[in-house]
């Protein structure tokens, strides 16, 4: 299963919108070397993101990856901390303060 769809089932049973830094990254490319092509994240099958993933981390040299995942993580964490993200998604009930 594709993580954007992943992400839509997930936002269905949340009741929640896919934060707009999450749906940023999705449209971000990857270079897959099997496929000899520019994939979109949101278009990787779950278990070959984590392959990349895990092939990243064991890849010192490539601390980019790791940084830019981080900073989507601390941007949404922030966004929902300090309410930026209810204010860009009305339609989502803040339960928890």
């Amino acid at each position: 299963m594709k993580i954007k769809d992943i992400l839509k089932i997930e936002s269905i049973i949340d009741q929640r919108a896919t934060s707009g830094d999450i749906l940023e990254f999705l449209d971000q490319h990857y270079y897959s070397k099997s496929k000899d092509d520019h994939i979109k994240y949101g278009d990787i099958h779950i278990t070959h993101f984590i392959r990349i993933f895990i092939n990243k981390n064991e890849d010192d040299s490539d601390d980019v990856f790791k940084e830019r995942l981080n900073d989507l993580i601390k941007i949404h964490n922030q966004s929902v901390e300090d309410g930026s993200y209810y204010k860009k998604h009305p339609e989502i009930e803040r339960k928890f303060k």
